[in-house]
């Protein structure tokens, strides 16, 4: 853990998601070269491409390519499937499947990133190489997705109705989800919340470390799931405060990074609202808190959205779009802070031709032409404007951070349908219960839709299990009863009182045979602080269905 900002992390990390019915099995790690300048029209990729050698999730495998560096890495999604059954979802050997056809899923209406009506961002990527792969679905009937409803991941913030750009559950800024997405530096310490995004096998903190086995450099992934009422309807992909810019609260001085580069203020001021309205004045309120709450040394950001996965459900990462590719190095994320911090800035706009996924990449490190830098979390949101039914989820697990100002915390986890009755729900954690701002006693609970039966009306819950002696590999044996489903993470205010620091913890859900829920399928992370303050935690998670 570290504890720069004030602040310690909460990581919980989990396998990739379940891949399930007639159409599942292992994914293919395919190896395609997208020609062309961004904003331009991109070279002809084939319709069937060709596999690279299997590689393990989390490693870098084996690429050959035509255009300069490669991404490596990629989503680890579960490993085979059944016809008749949900499989769980766990580390694997990705394997090779036959080459698909071409099927276009959208044209590029708009191939000059803006910023909804700001300033223009300061660079695009070029050609790029992506050894990542196809991740197959039989269905959304068939598919635990993750995350929650809607078409925005993290705070949909609206400066104009929040008062100095800060989130806040009332409104006129609220509702709001109260959480970021995130990624962490390339360099930043493995125990810190982003264990893929770290090359960091260890607590070391600087420029050239490595060691990390789980390290990948395609970061995280996200679905844009067109519903088919969005055919044909333009929709613009953006992401808020898109670089790393470190907060600071009255009186304290601004960060400066860089070669006589100084970070434009950004201050959060105790003495003027939302802090002097809201439940946020008077608990501890810290620079961690402020804002997004970003901390650390300046990182690349690339943001891409990929061509429709095709009519089978698949989810590609193999055909970028046109003009949907976005690429800022740290030192112009630095000199144009203005241009991207408190801000969206449009990535792209693309009219879906079908239904189907779009796969949306966020990474920070191995980008063609730029040096790796970075450390501590980049926190950011990502949404899809323009649709009247689409929905934007993670892919494979979601990185997270809180940083709201109060005793607990609420996270979408997945929606799991009815479908799934008398299977298990699993969740993988890697070290639980590091949080700062607060005291006490920590715990996570797992909690069904308020409306789920049997559940509806009682405070018992389902039954589950989980590993009280923390593992050193992930995915262990869970033997013993979590009352409540909630498992106590954190025994005091002592930070070393934390029982997973740097260990696995897995919890399994036992889904009634009865369980049934009708609209609201979506399931949630209630994370309690103990009585704390101001909490601010790093959550990286996912689900799957054994």
């Amino acid at each position: 853990m570290r504890w720069g900002s004030a602040r310690a992390r909460l990581a919980v990390v989990a396998v990739g998601v379940a891949v399930l019915g007639a159409a599942c099995g292992t994914p293919d790690q395919v190896n395609e070269t997208t020609g062309g300048p961004v904003g331009g029209a991109a070279a002809p990729t084939p319709c069937a491409p060709t596999t690279s050698d299997p590689g393990v999730p989390g490693t870098a495998p084996t690429s050959s390519t035509s255009a300069g560096p490669s991404a490596t890495g990629g989503i680890a999604p579960a490993a085979g499937g059944s016809t008749t059954s949900p499989v769980r979802s766990a580390p694997s050997t990705l394997g090779t499947a036959a080459p698909r056809p071409c099927t276009p899923g959208s044209t590029t209406t708009a191939s000059t990133p803006g910023t909804g009506g700001t300033s223009t961002p300061g660079s695009t990527g070029g050609p790029t190489t992506s050894a990542v792969p196809v991740i197959d679905y039989a269905g959304a009937a068939d598919t635990l997705t993750l995350g929650g409803p809607g078409a925005t991941v993290g705070n949909d913030l609206d400066p104009a109705r929040c008062p100095q750009f800060q989130p806040d559950a009332a409104a006129p800024c609220g509702p709001q989800p109260m959480y970021w997405s995130a990624i962490n530096g390339p360099f930043d310490p493995f125990p810190n919340g982003d264990p893929v995004s770290t090359r960091c096998g260890g607590g070391e903190n600087g420029t050239s470390c490595q060691g990390n086995a789980l390290y990948r450099s395609s970061g995280h992934a996200f679905a844009i799931d067109v519903a088919p009422a969005d055919v044909g309807r333009p929709l613009a992909v953006e992401v808020y405060d898109l670089g790393v810019s470190p907060r600071a609260t009255a009186g304290t001085p601004v960060t400066t990074r860089g070669p006589g580069a100084a970070v434009p203020p950004a201050r959060c001021d105790l003495g003027q609202p939302p802090f002097t309205t809201t439940a946020q004045a008077g608990r501890g309120f810290g620079t961690g808190n402020c804002q997004t709450g970003d901390d650390g040394a300046g990182q690349n950001m690339d943001v891409e959205v990929f061509d429709n996965g095709g009519t089978d459900g698949s989810i590609r990462f193999d055909r970028s779009l046109p003009g949907c590719h976005l690429t800022v190095a740290a030192a112009d994320l630095d000199r144009q802070a203005d241009t991207y911090r408190n801000r969206w800035v449009r990535t792209c706009t693309f009219t879906p031709t079908q239904v189907g996924v779009h796969a949306l990449r966020v990474r920070n490190s191995d980008l063609p032409g730029l040096a790796d830098a970075g450390t501590g979390t980049n926190a950011f949101s990502l949404r899809v404007v323009g649709g009247t039914a689409s929905r934007l989820y993670p892919v494979g697990e979601q990185s997270v951070f809180m940083n709201v100002a109060g005793a607990t915390a609420t996270l979408p986890l997945a929606r799991v349908p009815s479908r799934f009755a008398g299977h298990h729900l699993v969740i993988d954690a890697f070290d639980p219960g590091d949080g700062m701002g607060s005291s006490g006693r920590f715990t996570v609970q797992v909690r069904p839709p308020g409306g789920a039966a049997p559940w509806a009306g009682s405070d018992t819950g389902p039954a589950c299990t989980y590993n009280a002696t923390p593992s050193a590999q992930q995915g262990p044996d869970a033997p013993d009863v979590a009352d409540r489903c909630t498992v106590v993470t954190r025994d005091g205010a002592d930070t070393s009182t934390s029982r997973y620091n740097g260990k696995w913890l897995r919890i399994v859900v036992d889904l009634d045979p009865g369980y049934r829920c009708d609209a609201d399928c979506y399931w949630s992370l209630v994370y309690d602080f103990g009585g704390g303050t101001s909490p601010t935690d790093r959550v990286t998670w996912s689900a799957a269905i054994d």
